[in-house]
């Protein structure tokens, strides 16, 4: 079942809802027909502002699906909804976000029925999908670095980030030791660093979840600092962030810079090879070296072949 609610100019005394029946194959027909419906149905929206359309179609688990619409900016909630399509009106030029949860984490397509939802802003398709874990969550009328999907890209010198919770892109393009941080540079506000190695499905909270790299307060005056080891070519997410609210209205000084290569073990049979390093030292050890760690899984071969049997299970 497919329903579209509300008339706009919304509100809650003015609404309507479609409702169809559907299965199998009548679904797509059913989706297209509600949304043509809705379209309808919804006036269209006053100078200065533009419709945003959620349409929904369920899998076989339709308690399992909600999903949400919040200012980009503020994080304040627009709108929210479980299995209903729906139409609103924005300010034209809002930066806002869309986000679809499912309970179990196997989103709604494709294993317990053909579901999917399209966001449409002002007739153009912004979001779309049904293959997802938990969560997805699509930005949409924000300026870049305002979400990872859409980062600013950083590079090795001092930049300033226009605001608390500004994304960068980072590609290191040698192997070594990368210092990143808002030490010395003139912050006021208490910053936070968070470095991750992915974008798709991240959960943007206000600890080390998700993180390669993470600080807070690694130096003077409440300001962060990270030495980490990159490999080059390898993409990474830096988020320039605050503690609580503190940097609300404020921007942030912060930089890269490149510390040096890695040295270490580069020999392979060693006990202690190390794969980022790039220049060779006297540090490597060979067997039976007592400097070389013991293994964390040892396989006693004679009571493996002993124990091993065949048999037939029938479920």
């Amino acid at each position: 079942m497919i329903f579209c609610a509300r008339i706009l100019p919304k509100s809650p005394e003015t609404f309507i809802i479609f409702r169809v029946q559907y299965t199998g194959m009548k679904k797509i027909y059913a989706a297209l027909l509600i949304s043509f419906l809705c379209q309808i149905a919804n006036a269209q929206c006053g100078i200065g502002q533009s419709q945003v359309i959620v349409t929904i179609v369920p899998d076989l688990y339709p308690q399992e699906t909600s999903w949400s619409i919040h200012d980009g900016l503020t994080g304040a909630l627009i709108d929210t909804g479980l299995t209903n399509s729906d139409t609103i009106c924005i300010a034209s030029g809002r930066c806002i976000n869309f986000t679809i949860f499912d309970a179990y984490g196997d989103g709604i397509c494709c294993a317990y029925g053909t579901g999917s939802y399209i966001v449409t802003l002002s007739g153009d398709t912004v979001a779309k999908g049904g293959q997802f874990g938990h969560f997805e969550t699509t930005y949409f009328n924000c300026p870049p670095g305002h979400d990872c999907s859409i980062p600013l890209t950083a590079v090795k010198d001092t930049m300033t980030a226009p605001h608390p919770e500004t994304w960068y892109i980072f590609t290191p393009d040698s192997t070594g030791i990368y210092n990143i941080g808002t030490c010395d540079l003139g912050n006021t506000c208490d910053t936070k660093i968070y470095i991750y190695d992915h974008c798709d499905h991240l959960l943007v909270v206000e600890d080390n979840t998700g993180t390669t790299f993470y600080n807070d307060d690694g130096c003077l005056n409440y300001q962060s600092f990270i030495s980490a080891a990159m490999p080059a070519g390898h993409i990474y997410y830096i988020r320039i962030g605050d503690y609580d609210t503190s940097c609300a209205g404020h921007t942030i000084n912060w930089q890269i810079q490149f510390a040096g290569p890695i040295r270490g073990c580069t020999d392979t049979a060693s006990c202690n090879y190390n794969p980022l390093a790039t220049v060779s030292d006297s540090s490597c050890v060979y067997p039976p070296s007592p400097l070389c760690p013991a293994p964390d899984l040892a396989v006693d071969q004679d009571l493996l072949r002993s124990s091993m049997y065949s048999d037939n299970v029938v479920v």
